[in-house]
């Protein structure tokens, strides 16, 4: 039983620590996006993709997922009132 105890604290630990890469790496993404094309919406813009036909296609399916899920409240989530019209390094967002 110990063992189990220890496995369950291990994994909570070490997935709490990877959580925190994954948020660096993406705001490290985000910022090199804005840096590089001035725009801090950068990832709405097929432009700045190889492939406008994925892209699309992945605009699509987001488009999709906020059609049918309506009643998700993403202030609920942490996202302040307008934050869809903030730039990401400017949207405070409680984890």
């Amino acid at each position: 039983m110990m063992l189990y105890r220890f496995d369950k604290k291990l994994r909570l630990l070490i997935f709490n620590e990877i959580e925190k890469i994954e948020v660096a790496v993406r705001s490290a993404i985000v910022n090199i996006g804005c840096d590089m094309t001035g725009n801090p919406f950068w990832m709405t813009d097929s432009g700045n993709f190889i492939d406008a036909a994925k892209f699309r296609h992945t605009m699509d399916l987001i488009d999709a997922l906020l059609t049918n899920y309506p009643s998700i409240d993403t202030n609920a989530m942490g996202f302040p009132h307008g934050w869809e019209n903030e730039p990401l390094w400017n949207t405070p967002v409680t984890l």
